[in-house]
């Protein structure tokens, strides 16, 4: 099942952000399926919760708003990160950039949206060990 979101990370995102190392306990949000019912995004992180559910099938996956994980993204030289917009034809892209003179630190948007550039600098940065995995 795939569960299309632009408020926080897919799961296939999280599982990524997890594999790089990012501590499961900064999560905003988390996925919930109890094998059962289709699964469903909450708010939060706690599995205290799942003494409401008797299923034990229960899967709690951890998801990271973007709005959080732009404001994980390290100062670097002690420029704080800005998410810039730029046109290519007739698509437009963003980045993530720390220097005004429009150098970005990733490729940028996979699919044209500003969501698809925070994550994609999230990644480079942990992959890179440019990034503290459990801000």
């Amino acid at each position: 099942m795939s569960m299309e979101t632009k408020i926080c990370t897919s799961i296939e995102q999280s599982q990524r952000l997890l594999k790089l190392g990012l501590d499961k306990s900064t999560a905003d949000m988390h996925y919930f399926s109890d094998g059962c019912n289709p699964t469903r995004l909450d708010v939060g992180f706690d599995k205290s919760s799942a003494k409401f559910y008797r299923g034990t099938e229960n899967k709690y996956i951890p998801a990271w708003s973007y709005m959080l994980l732009f404001s994980m993204l390290p100062r670097i030289n002690g420029k704080y990160p800005k998410l810039l917009s730029a046109r290519a034809n007739k698509d437009k892209h963003y980045y993530v950039t720390y220097d005004l003179n429009w150098y970005p630190i990733t490729k940028g948007s996979d699919d044209g949206t500003p969501e698809s550039a925070i994550y994609n600098a999230v990644c480079e940065l942990l992959e890179n060990g440019k990034m503290s995995n459990n801000l």
